[in-house]
């Protein structure tokens, strides 16, 4: 059915493993490995397909649903904008699903939807950044965050 086991002796169909590998084979495909010889991609595009109109209904979270949707829109297929929209105006929705979302729109060819995510995203994040400085022979890991530096050791 297009679809993949959590253990390779399994015959039952693992909705997340089906998501992550569309995804690991999408990269794949980005790198210019051809993967159709070995993987059914329009199988494993319809089983998602078909999983995440059940996905919600059948106990899965949003997270779930938001990945499988990001996952089946960079391996090449246009879902609906209603798809997407779903998980942006969902009130269980957080900053994954919100990145999912985005990046479901870009794979979509919708930019300009992608954009108003990342706007969204901007306002959750504090610029920060992260030093790893030697002292002597010991490695310190530190990082800046509100203008504070703070030790986060190693």
């Amino acid at each position: 059915d297009g679809s993949f086991p959590y253990w390779p002796s399994s015959t039952e169909s693992s909705f997340f493993v089906s998501a992550r590998i569309a995804e690991i084979l999408s990269v794949a495909m980005e790198k210019g490995i051809n993967v159709s010889e070995i993987i059914d991609i329009p199988s494993l595009k319809e089983y998602l397909s078909k999983e995440i109109s059940k996905t919600l209904n059948s106990g899965h979270s949003i997270k779930s649903y938001a990945y499988a949707i990001y996952a089946l829109t960079r391996l090449g297929k246009t879902v609906s904008e209603s798809e997407i929209d779903f998980i942006v105006k969902n009130e269980k929705s957080d900053f994954p699903e919100l990145c999912y979302a985005g990046l479901s729109y870009h794979y979509n060819r919708n930019d300009e939807k992608a954009k108003n995510i990342a706007k969204t995203l901007f306002k959750y994040i504090l610029m920060n950044y992260r030093i790893l400085c030697k002292e002597s022979e010991i490695w310190k890991f530190e990082y800046m965050s509100a203008g504070r530096h703070k030790p986060a050791g190693i």
